[in-house]
């Protein structure tokens, strides 16, 4: 979506869920995530490099958790053997 600002330039906006509502000629976004610039193109830079990043934390916190629950598995059969 876009919009006009007071000044008449044109800023394009990007919304990963939310909710949009106008009250008296005022817009209101609610989102846990909005994405905005002035260029159409540089939006789209923003979003992929914002969700390579995301992409990127995830999979280091997942294989972190793998690890954990690795080592937790481990260690519970060596308990339930009696070999700790």
């Amino acid at each position: 979506m876009y919009y006009t600002d007071t000044t008449g330039k044109e800023v394009f906006l990007a919304v990963a869920e939310g909710i949009l509502s106008v009250r008296e000629g005022t817009v209101t976004i609610t989102s846990r995530e909005v994405f905005e610039s002035d260029n159409a193109e540089k939006l789209a830079e923003i979003i992929e490099n914002t969700l390579a990043k995301r992409d990127e934390s995830e999979m280091v916190f997942r294989e972190m958790f793998e690890g954990i629950e690795r080592s937790f598995m481990e260690k519970t059969i060596k308990l339930a053997k009696g070999s700790v």
